[in-house]
């Protein structure tokens, strides 16, 4: 149920669960995002799995989702314009693709994506990373974060550029749910809260 509810959230972004951002420039980049609106369907609270550790690597991966999102709004006027000066986008006009394939991912376009990529991180990343070691923990995620990047391309051939985590949120859902298939999460359900199956 969790793992089905957050494609459900997901829609209307792109076929591989990443944010779509289609622009034709950085000013009517900041319009279409102005006049956007994402309600996210489902916000994971808390999961009834404990850990032993401190989830150093999740930590750090949403410090990052922060950081840039910050250093994009306050510095770029934009994640978008960021993404773009710096050569991590996916498509659209950037000719290279290894490291924008690596980078789009750690990068969100407004401020719901980025409380519900961190939410999904923290609930699903923290027990993964204490069971799976945290380099196979960043490979998974990385890797759904390629395979999302790499599905966009070949569905929209490029013409439109993309960003955020939803590539390897999925990658980490779908190993949650395969490694913790009886585990309970509680999260608010379209103002509801309940709790879920990780399934």
């Amino acid at each position: 149920m969790l793992f089905r509810s957050y494609f459900r959230s997901e829609e209307g972004h792109s076929p591989s669960g990443a944010e779509v951002v289609n622009f034709s420039g950085i000013s009517s980049m900041l319009e279409k995002e102005r006049a956007a609106i994402f309600f996210p369907a489902i916000i994971p609270i808390e999961s009834d799995l404990k850990i032993g550790i401190f989830p150093a690597v999740t930590a750090g991966l949403i410090f990052i989702f922060v950081l840039f999102f910050l250093a994009g709004t306050l510095i770029f006027q934009s994640p978008e314009a960021l993404a773009a000066r710096t050569g991590l986008l996916v498509g659209g006009h950037n000719s290279s693709l290894i490291l924008p394939l690596l980078g789009y991912g750690l990068i969100h376009s407004n401020f719901f994506p980025l409380v519900v990529n961190s939410s999904f991180t923290y609930i699903v990343g923290a027990p993964l990373e204490e069971r799976l070691s945290p380099g196979l923990f960043l490979a998974l995620f990385f890797g759904g974060v390629v395979v999302a990047g790499l599905l966009h391309l070949m569905v929209k051939g490029g013409q439109e550029p993309i960003l955020g985590a939803g590539g390897g949120i999925s990658a980490l859902l779908g190993a949650y749910a395969v490694t913790f298939p009886l585990a309970k999460v509680r999260a608010n359900f379209f103002g509801s809260i309940l709790s879920l199956p990780s399934y």
